[in-house]
């Protein structure tokens, strides 16, 4: 999906339109007309930041026309390393048997580092 196809589609799911997406983003209607009229190739960061933050997406879903999940990059008020960026992206290539194997070793390490290090009792 290109940008302004993401653009019609947030729209389109929020149920407004230009004037109104103006309005309540800040951004000048003629900014937002001209995307459609002359391009967006040299659209301003701060108005893409803008979009993103009214629409509650990242500024890499707006302008990456591979990126099609409007949730992509959200951290919800947590940080994640590039090397757990990895594993998950490892994690993800995996077969169910090869998913279901590290779910049970994850599982059973969380469970012993939770563990109550005087009675070597799982923690409850």
């Amino acid at each position: 999906m290109n940008f302004l196809e993401k653009l019609n589609y947030l729209m389109d799911i929020n149920n407004i339109n230009k004037h109104i997406l103006s309005k309540e983003s800040g951004i000048p209607y003629s900014t937002i007309d001209n995307f459609y009229k002359k391009g967006y190739e040299k659209a301003k960061l701060p108005t893409m930041q803008k979009l993103a933050k009214y629409f509650d997406t990242t500024v890499d879903y707006l302008i990456m026309d591979e990126i099609t999940d409007v949730n992509y990059g959200k951290t919800y008020g947590f940080q994640i390393s590039f090397d757990e960026m990895n594993y998950l992206e490892k994690y993800r290539a995996l077969s169910e048997h090869g998913k279901q194997v590290v779910d049970l070793v994850l599982n059973l390490e969380y469970d012993y580092c939770k563990a109550d290090k005087t009675s070597g009792k799982p923690a409850v």
